[in-house]
């Protein structure tokens, strides 16, 4: 016998010494049949370099899809002992407030698809590297990393890099530290070889090996501008190098008009379950997204939260911008700036007795603490537990 062959067992039973019957073939044909067709679903598998030796599941190099897939057949049958329903929820946020309430629902709903969709507006060039801040704060957040004390960037960060571009003359107003730089050096490097910043924050997600996905609410350049007593100002340079020290006068968006919406971002809208407006500055943070995507929002689908609590911001200086450019900083006002794209409204406790005005604007509220101490994790349950007006 020839070498790395078997020799045949001999059958047994009633086809010993016999050729198979045709039925026999006909069952064989269709059994791989049926096998091919269950290689169409969820357990197919692909030949991966090794020829045999390697496998893997289709989608690996496309987790969305898989993901999606997942959802799909979940909700195909509610009922079926599956356990909870996964939901499509997208979150518009900043890099403050609206952050830490994407962190807390991934914190307590991890078998939801979470999509946050980012600011950009305050987006600036430094040292030649582009700085998406919001995009940034939204990323290192989900990943665990950013940096709570300083409310900006990576915890346990260096700062060689800046203290060198201050020794050699550069003006460094901007702290960007070390670990936050090889962030902007990738997304650089990527845009420099084609990239979309889509498509750079997509690669930048994979590399912190987020679940979720984080998305520029646009591809275009879109900056904030304050005009302030001391001239027109950008949005790091108003907020960080003046401290709002200048008066403000108005704010305007730089390029707006020419941007639009991603795909990426009007696909999330349309696939959404529940979209969250989170609680970040609705002048500068909320107002531009929304200018982008207002159309593709389903008002009972759509739940906002409040920024301000007892008079105060959860983050940031948004009672000190809506009274400089007209609206009294309260709930109230907030509310009246999202009664068209929002039917649910999040109220914080300590402001309970306002439920009767922002009702009659239309909408279902809900109380609870939204000051976001336990990491966002009671406020992401009381908005994941809103169900969607009918």
């Amino acid at each position: 016998m020839a070498s790395g062959h078997r020799q045949r067992r001999p059958r047994r039973g009633r086809h010993a010494g016999r050729d198979r019957p045709a039925w026999h073939a006909r069952r064989r044909r269709g059994s791989a049949a049926r096998h091919r067709a269950r290689g169409r679903g969820r357990h197919r598998f692909q030949r991966g370099p090794g020829h045999g030796e390697d496998f893997a599941y289709p989608g690996r190099d496309r987790p969305w899809a898989g993901a999606r897939r997942r959802r799909l057949r979940t909700r195909a049958d509610p009922a079926g002992g599956r356990g909870p329903v996964p939901l499509n929820v997208v979150v518009l946020a900043g890099g403050t407030g609206g952050a830490a309430l994407a962190a807390g629902i991934q914190a307590v709903a991890p078998e939801h698809e979470l999509t946050v969709i980012a600011n950009t507006a305050d987006d600036d060039e430094f040292w030649g590297l582009l700085v998406c801040p919001d995009v940034d704060a939204v990323i290192y957040r989900l990943a665990g990393v950013f940096n709570e004390k300083a409310g900006y960037g990576v915890k346990d960060d260096t700062f060689h890099v800046l203290d060198s571009m201050a020794r050699i003359g550069e003006e460094v107003w901007f702290r960007i530290g070390d670990k936050d730089i090889a962030s902007h050096l990738v997304r650089e490097g990527l845009l420099a070889r084609g990239c979309t910043l889509t498509e750079a924050t997509r690669e930048l997600c994979r590399r912190f090996e987020l679940r979720a996905r984080v998305l520029p609410m646009t591809d275009g350049a879109v900056r904030t501008r304050f005009a302030t007593d001391a001239g027109e100002l950008s949005f790091q340079e108003y907020f960080v190098r003046e401290r709002l020290q200048p008066a403000l006068r108005g704010v305007t968006f730089a390029g707006l008009e020419a941007a639009s919406a991603t795909t990426d971002v009007l696909e999330a809208l349309r696939e959404a379950d529940r979209v969250v407006i989170g609680p970040s500055n609705p002048l500068i943070s909320i107002a531009p997204i929304l200018a982008l995507v207002r159309r593709e929002l389903a008002r009972e689908r759509t739940v906002a939260v409040s920024p301000i609590v007892a008079g105060r911001a959860l983050k940031g200086p948004t009672v000190e911008m809506m009274r400089a450019l007209g609206p009294d900083p309260n709930p109230v006002e907030v509310a009246r700036l999202y009664r068209d794209v929002a039917s649910a409204f999040v109220l914080d406790a300590r402001d309970r007795e306002l439920s009767g005005e922002i009702e009659e604007l239309g909408y279902r509220v809900i109380v609870c603490d939204t000051i976001m101490g336990d990491g966002g994790r009671t406020l992401a349950a009381a908005v994941l537990g809103a169900p969607p007006q009918k």
